[in-house]
């Protein structure tokens, strides 16, 4: 059984009844909760802010790719729920973005929703040979 897919306007309203209050969402369909979630939770945890880190896949477009979550970044600008209210709780939008060559090719969102790679790396490659390299055999 597949799992329920709702309308855009649908999720919105999903995220602003949720009880967390930041959503960040990233680009591809396996991402690393580990290191999404400590960017957060550096953010989050002095004012004690509940997040939730999704995969772009989630999203109501589908692919999972970073079209889906430009699409789904421009509908929510285009409503004003990028940092929304609703019975006095804000919700907010936050979207990880591989950079590629979207700077060569001057095509970046500039928002502060929006937060691109500092390198054209993929995040989790820099992690690996150090986590291999602490293992004890």
């Amino acid at each position: 059984m597949s799992r329920l897919r709702h309308s855009v306007p649908g999720y919105l309203r999903v995220l602003q009844i949720s009880r967390y209050r930041i959503f960040a969402f990233v680009e591809g369909g396996q991402v690393d909760p580990f290191f999404f979630g400590e960017i957060c939770r550096r953010v989050c945890q002095g004012p004690g802010i509940g997040y939730r880190v999704r995969p772009a896949k989630e999203l109501p477009y589908g692919s999972g790719g970073k079209h889906t979550l430009i699409t789904f970044y421009r509908y929510a600008r285009s409503k004003a729920k990028l940092r929304s209210r609703l019975n006095g709780k804000s919700t907010v939008l936050v979207f990880f973005l591989d950079k590629d060559v979207d700077d060569i090719r001057r095509r970046k969102c500039r928002s502060p929703h929006v937060i691109y790679t500092a390198y054209y790396l993929n995040y989790a490659r820099p992690r690996a040979p150090l986590a291999r390299g602490r293992r004890k055999e």
